[in-house]
């Protein structure tokens, strides 16, 4: 896994990995550059597995930290063009999960299909797939989501993680099919 994802990543300056067991692994980049490829290309898999990853505070554990967030582009459809801001987006994004960043590109002057934002999504919490918004009129709209680069999800109940062919509610009857 080590050599497969220095591999991939490509760090530029180098990256150290050391395997802190139970499936925890320790990445040691040397530049900033190489770290910020790396967020922003996920969300990255191994095996079709999720692979999450967390930059640590100075003062932080690597075997204390919770491995539940997986950071996320995001495509915002049916948005009107009055409601393609930054600030709108934040909302959006705070919404889906917890906004990261708005896409520089979403700002280009040239009207888009879509708009773009990165979010923090829990893979243990259902994604979400509209949103309602108020027009100033007061007349209500719908946007989608679409997920970009999206791992391994489960149709049965919606959780990112593993396919509906394993799911526990499945076998327990509990949850109706996920209507993605």
């Amino acid at each position: 896994m080590q050599n497969t994802l220095a591999s991939l990543w490509h760090p530029v300056k180098g990256v150290c990995i050391k395997d802190l067991g139970s499936n925890l692994y320790l990445f040691q980049f040397f530049h900033k550059l190489d770290i910020q490829r790396v967020e922003r290309g996920g969300p990255w898999t191994f095996n079709q597995q999720l692979s999450l990853t967390k930059r640590l505070d100075v003062h932080e554990r690597p075997m204390n930290v919770p491995l539940f967030n997986m950071s996320i582009w995001v495509q915002v459809h049916d948005l009107s063009v009055g409601f393609i801001s930054e600030k709108i987006c934040k909302l959006i994004g705070d919404h889906v999960g917890t906004f990261i960043e708005f896409d520089p590109k979403n700002d280009d002057g040239l009207w888009k299909s879509y708009m773009c934002l990165r979010v923090a999504v829990d893979v243990c919490v259902l994604l979400k797939k509209r949103m309602k918004l108020k027009r100033a009129g007061g007349d209500w709209f719908s946007i989608s989501f679409q997920y970009e680069r999206l791992p391994t999800l489960c149709f049965y109940c919606g959780i990112i993680g593993h396919s509906d062919q394993f799911c526990e509610r499945l076998y327990d009857n509990l949850v109706p099919k996920f209507d993605f």
